[in-house]
């Protein structure tokens, strides 16, 4: 097990033991005040990990393999028998989905020189771990960020948390919010001051990338997450919010998401 906190580590940590106390309703303090503290704690590990993206493209720059290893999550082996003991647990197209996700982000990520392709397939294949628990909609955020963190997988927690919200305001999730109420408090004002990095954004892109059959077209897969789950007046702001994460990758890359993405038309047309 991977447990280095130097990434996402020891601050996210902190962040997630405050959000249990918190969620579980049992912090002495104000939920506003844990909040802040694992908010502002978070932050620092995001921090940490631009600084690192910064490193990786300078050393690109000067010829050096691009991708630095975010510390503080599990290997792609450990990723993937997590994933399996989950779908043990419950079994379900969400499977497929994760590892479609995870196979998304490795390849966009090998051609970008700020990310690490074993961590962006880390952090795809685990992004909805939480829905080991059965079947839910927004509780599989919070419960994915409670049991990666209780795991030392500090990283993976964060982006458990932050997959769902290219937009970040917990009104643009249009599924049933199957949470308490001191869950709800939480995550709103998480989501709504945290800091996205590259990798929260890599995954929030890569969700919408695909289906349990393979890669496809962003709408095809909007329009069947609204057919699913409805639609609200932050939808169509939450749509734009995905195109332009594509195209903030692709100024990056040089070229379109799509021409990494094997198989995307007969996935899409099918």
């Amino acid at each position: 097990m991977h447990t280095d906190k130097t990434a996402g580590g020891a601050a996210d940590k902190t962040a997630g033991a405050v959000a249990d106390k918190t969620v579980g309703g049992v912090s002495a303090r104000s939920v506003d005040d844990a909040v802040g503290n694992a908010v502002d704690a978070a932050e620092q590990a995001g921090g940490r990990l631009r600084n690192k993206s910064a490193d990786s493209s300078a050393a690109g720059a000067m010829g050096v393999p691009s991708g630095v290893k975010v510390t503080g999550v599990p290997t792609a082996a450990e990723a993937r028998l997590i994933l399996a003991e989950a779908e043990r647990l419950n079994p379900g197209p969400w499977v497929q989905h994760s590892i479609v996700t995870a196979e998304a982000a490795r390849n966009i990520a090998c051609h970008h020189r700020e990310l690490d392709p074993e961590t962006a397939y880390v952090f795809g294949c685990l992004h909805d771990i939480g829905r080991r628990t059965g079947v839910s909609h927004l509780r599989h955020t919070i419960d994915g960020y409670k049991f990666m963190n209780k795991r030392g997988y500090e990283g993976c927690a964060r982006i458990c948390l932050t997959h769902s919200f290219p937009l970040p305001d917990l009104e643009s999730y249009s599924g049933n919010k199957d949470c308490t109420a001191d869950e709800l408090t939480f995550l709103r004002a998480y989501v709504g001051r945290i800091h996205y990095t590259l990798y929260d954004e890599l995954i929030q892109l890569c969700d919408s990338l695909v289906t349990p059959q393979g890669f496809c077209l962003l709408e095809k897969r909007m329009v069947d997450v609204a057919l699913r789950y409805g639609v609200n007046e932050l939808t169509v702001p939450k749509w734009q919010a995905v195109f332009a994460l594509k195209q903030k990758f692709e100024d990056s890359l040089g070229c379109s998401v799509y021409e990494l993405l094997p198989g995307i038309a007969e996935t899409t047309f099918r």
